[in-house]
């Protein structure tokens, strides 16, 4: 069963989920940019020819450690979700096979009891031949004779359609045969409610995913938070300057002449608007309350 495509897709997702934890960790990557002038602006060491810029962005406290949380949940929810279809494709083979079992069982007593049935046609029309029965007891039987291949032909269809089903569950092409099953045990099993509903709540895969989402939300709801603050912006540039050329600059060059320019850059964004952020923070909390009552879904 492991062969399963649906159990790799959704092992592939859990994968793809756990490679975002660095991607939104992270910082943003550095920005280098390049400045030629066009027209060189003037300066008492020279004209300004070129300027070189490197600068990073550094999110506000906690902001990426949110997003790293955010993804981790998700990744958390999606192994969840793998162990989930592991489980109902488990689930799906054993009812199949049991279901299997039963029909090859039902087929079993069927043909024994039209054989049977034939057995007594035989005797009927033996009897009625010598005028010690009546033809009328030979039709009844001839009737459940029918009634018996008409059910022999609706098992063997639900059959086929069973063992597709359980073939493509097992990832093998739909006709592969399935031999006949024979001797499948069950065996009683003590119920007691309130000790499955704790195992629901401790063991159910779908409940624990709802239970990262809520988490998730709440993380979601920090990060919203903070957008109030600013992002900061440190960058360093560096301006290559021409010597003076001009007359004056060549019969009395200044001191330094031509050297070139290193500047350091600081700067961040303004959240002025508050009625964006106010927005981000109510979303937010709108999609945390979502998932908390799709758990409350989950656990009903």
């Amino acid at each position: 069963i492991y062969a399963n495509p649906a159990i790799w897709e959704s092992e592939h997702r859990w994968r793809a989920t756990l490679q975002r934890i660095p991607q939104v960790s992270s910082l943003p990557d550095p920005m280098f940019a390049i400045t030629q002038f066009i027209s060189s602006p003037e300066t008492r060491l020279g004209a300004q020819e070129t300027m070189l810029s490197i600068s990073q962005k550094f999110p506000w406290f906690g902001k990426l450690d949110a997003r790293g949380e955010m993804a981790l949940r998700d990744a958390l929810a999606a192994a969840e979700r793998f162990q989930t279809q592991i489980r109902e494709t488990v689930a799906s083979v054993k009812r199949g096979y049991y279901d299997l079992a039963y029909l090859d069982e039902a087929l079993r007593i069927t043909r024994e009891d039209r054989e049977l049935l034939e057995h007594f046609e035989e005797v009927a029309e033996t009897r009625y031949a010598t005028g010690r029965g009546i033809q009328q007891a030979v039709i009844k039987i001839q009737a459940e004779i029918t009634k018996d291949s008409d059910r022999l032909y609706l098992l063997n269809r639900l059959r086929e359609t069973v063992a597709a089903n359980l073939n493509t569950l097992m990832d093998r092409p739909p006709h592969d045969p399935i031999p006949t099953l024979m001797g499948l045990s069950a065996y009683p099993v003590e119920f007691n409610l309130e000790r499955l509903y704790a195992m629901g709540r401790s063991n159910r895969h779908e409940l624990k995913a709802a239970q990262y989402m809520v988490e998730k939300g709440d993380q979601a709801i920090r990060l919203a938070k903070k957008e109030y603050f600013p992002d900061f912006k440190v960058g360093l540039n560096y301006v290559f300057v021409d010597k003076r050329d001009d007359l004056m600059g060549k019969l009395n060059p200044p001191e330094d002449n031509g050297r070139d320019i290193l500047g350091i850059m600081l700067g961040f964004n303004i959240p002025l608007w508050e009625g964006k952020n106010m927005s981000r923070v109510r979303g937010a909390t709108e999609t945390r309350l979502a998932s908390e009552r799709n758990y409350e879904k989950i656990e009903n």
